[in-house]
């Protein structure tokens, strides 16, 4: 008989042992192939073996197990179930690990629930990220792009704790790392762990599993990859997010002098927004009346004079805190450096007409037009406090 099943087919010595008698499998046995029957019980019934190749009294103990519970007995010659390997014991084993093996493994957020994805307009920005980088080196790992899954998400305030349940998973490696490049991922609770270069990992010794983690405290995304040499990976991102909006009270400064439209002050600040919707990306309290975000879940919180500040993510899923495309009406930005992703953010809020404001450096200020496609922007100038420095404004 041909073993069908990943773990088992193709072993010389396994398959021997499911079609010959003198080739049984029994205590005293080492070699790979012992290994792979290590497995297929941590697998299947949970065994707890050391997966060392030693056919020893734990292997043999939990074979006898294993053939007690399933009444694996040939009753021609015997009354109970020992523990030998044999040709009904291999076909009985292959059979229930082909099984597990096509069935998917599951992460099931429990607290808080799983939070639905927003639709985005942008290829470059999604919240359901698949895995982190270093996913595929793992064993006998190797998926199809088609085969790439997309996880459930979860968003959890900072400084809580939270639940998930990890499904038909035992023998697998679980694995904890900041997504998106944050270096704030969850921390897990009441159990044992590793921390690898890849992250904070533990294995997943049962079936049926739930995980208590503790939220960052620092906004930022983080990723739960569940590893399994013969499986299809599974995971869970969760997102630490703020859901507190503060809207700037500061007083509008006069214009800039040089100004041609009188609508940017010294300070590179807008003044006499449009009617609308109002936002400043990444700083605090800049413009009167605006509503301070960032655009990027790795720059939600910041340290700024030893108190720690977190400002809501334009892109957060949650109705009335994230930004709906199209939506905005002023946006401004001082200071700081712009990447891609500020620009597609930009490009996914902004009403048609809407009026950016830029104050920084002019390497800067040729990113952000560059990116936006701006040749010829309605007001630009230097800021008179600060040498180096220019002001941008313009309507998209």
């Amino acid at each position: 008989m041909a073993l069908k099943s990943t773990l088992f087919k193709g072993d010389l010595k396994l398959e021997a042992a499911a079609m010959s008698d003198p080739a049984h499998i029994v205590e005293g046995a080492r070699g790979i192939h012992v290994e792979k029957l290590q497995s297929g019980l941590n697998m299947l019934d949970a065994a707890g073996l050391n997966v060392d190749g030693i056919f020893g009294p734990a292997t043999a103990a939990a074979v006898q197990a294993y053939k007690r519970a399933r009444s694996i007995i040939n009753r021609a010659y015997q009354a109970s179930a020992d523990s030998i390997v044999g040709k009904m014991t291999m076909a009985r084993l292959d059979e229930e690990v082909l099984n597990f093996e096509i069935q998917p493994m599951v992460v099931k957020p429990l607290m808080p629930l799983e939070h639905p994805s927003r639709a985005r307009s942008s290829s470059r920005l999604s919240l359901n990220f698949a895995f982190s980088a270093d996913v595929v080196g793992f064993a006998n790992i190797a998926l199809a792009p088609s085969r790439v899954p997309t996880f459930p998400q979860v968003i959890i305030d900072l400084n809580r704790t939270g639940t998930f349940q990890v499904m038909r998973a035992a023998g697998a490696r679980l694995r904890v790392t900041g997504g998106g490049g944050a270096s704030t991922p969850i921390k897990l609770l009441n159990v044992k762990t590793d921390t690898t270069p890849a992250g904070e990992e533990t294995d997943v010794d049962t079936n049926d599993k739930i995980f208590t983690y503790a939220s960052a405290t620092m906004c930022g995304q983080s990723a739960v990859n569940v590893l399994h040499p013969t499986k299809l990976f599974a995971g869970l991102s969760v997102l630490t997010l703020t859901d507190k909006i503060v809207k700037s009270t500061a007083a509008m400064p006069p214009p800039e002098p040089n100004s041609t439209t009188k609508l940017v002050s010294d300070q590179g600040t807008p003044l006499n927004p449009r009617p609308g919707a109002t936002i400043n990306l990444f700083g605090e309290g800049e413009s009167g009346g605006f509503s301070d975000y960032s655009s990027d879940i790795r720059h939600c919180s910041t340290t700024s004079k030893g108190k720690v500040l977190h400002r809501p993510w334009t892109g957060d899923p949650r109705v009335g805190i994230g930004l709906d495309s199209g939506s905005i009406d002023n946006i401004c930005c001082r200071g700081s450096p712009i990447l891609q992703v500020t620009i597609d953010e930009i490009r996914r809020i902004a009403k048609p007409g809407c009026r950016v404001t830029y104050s920084s450096e002019p390497n800067q200020i040729a990113k952000l037009t560059a990116g936006l496609g701006i040749t010829k922007p309605d007001d630009a100038g230097v800021r008179s406090n600060l040498p180096g420095h220019s002001f941008v404004m313009f309507h998209l």
